[in-house]
């Protein structure tokens, strides 16, 4: 069995372990937390630095500019050439608790843009570590929870948007 079969397995069985065990309250949770992801703080924060129009706020506004070229970019043509199902049409009897924004899971785009985003925050603006990146995690852990991720999609996501973060600053 490769290693890729094996991540695979693993895959499958915490999802639908995840989903089995939770409970109303966290499922709402969990729906915020992925609400939070779907790009409406990008643009917060975007509009928020240039209207403070500080030092800090242009090196932020050049590198987030910069890094969200690049991770839609990737985000698309990663998409396209993975092509791997979602949760829900890879494994039978198994339903997502939200409706997924495309058609493919890897890598999860909520992920990587939030882990992007909370990167450009701390290099750039000096933001806690703690309270972005525990924000960031927890929309990879509701993507998840909420059906439309696979674990392994979260974690290459997550990766992919620390490494464009940190690679647009160095650049800019």
């Amino acid at each position: 069995m490769t290693l890729i079969n094996r991540i695979e397995q693993a895959d499958h069985r915490l999802v639908i372990s995840l989903q089995t065990r939770l409970q109303p309250k966290a499922v709402a949770a969990f729906k915020l937390m992925s609400r939070s992801g779907d790009g409406y703080l990008q643009e917060v924060s975007i509009v928020l630095a240039i209207w403070i129009a500080t030092d800090t706020a242009y090196i932020f506004l050049q590198a987030a500019a910069a890094a969200f070229a690049i991770e839609r970019t990737l985000y698309i043509v990663a998409k396209r050439r993975f092509r791997r199902n979602r949760p829900a049409a890879a494994l039978a009897a198994f339903d997502a608790l939200v409706q997924p924004s495309d058609e493919f899971s890897f890598p999860s785009g909520h992920t990587m843009a939030a882990f992007l985003l909370a990167t450009l925050l701390v290099l750039t603006v000096g933001v806690s570590p703690l309270l972005v990146f525990a924000w960031a995690t927890l929309v990879g852990m509701s993507r998840v929870a909420l059906g439309v991720h696979f674990p392994s999609d979260v974690v290459v996501g997550a990766a992919i948007g620390v490494g464009i973060g940190m690679l647009a600053v160095v650049v800019t």
